[in-house]
């Protein structure tokens, strides 16, 4: 998922609601950003109500570091959270700018 994709995503399930059927848990893009919103608010609660809250974040880590990669792996592999971190949050961002222009969540 790109910027491109996760902006226009909320527009074309606006426009053809049959693509909910194909999506993650029908309001999210993909597996990937259903995880990844998962540990963003893993560490909203981690700061404002109890530090436990991290555990929710665990997923997220377990799911991009256990992606096959032919570059990242050995002792590489636990850096691929970090190198998602970027890219996953533009997604979320975009994505969510989107689902508040044209009234129709998709994270």
């Amino acid at each position: 998922e790109g910027a491109y994709y996760a902006s226009a995503g909320p527009p074309m399930v606006k426009r053809h609601p049959g693509l909910r059927a194909h999506m993650y848990a029908w309001l999210f893009a993909s597996k990937n950003t259903a995880l990844f919103d998962l540990f963003c608010l893993s560490l909203f609660l981690a700061v404002t109500v109890h530090w436990s809250a991290l555990l929710l974040a665990v997923p997220y880590i377990v799911h991009r570091t256990g992606e096959r990669s032919r570059i990242w792996r050995g002792i590489l592999k636990p850096f691929r959270f970090v190198v998602y971190l970027p890219r996953d949050t533009m997604t979320l961002l975009f994505s969510g700018l989107s689902s508040i222009r044209h009234r129709t969540p998709l994270l």
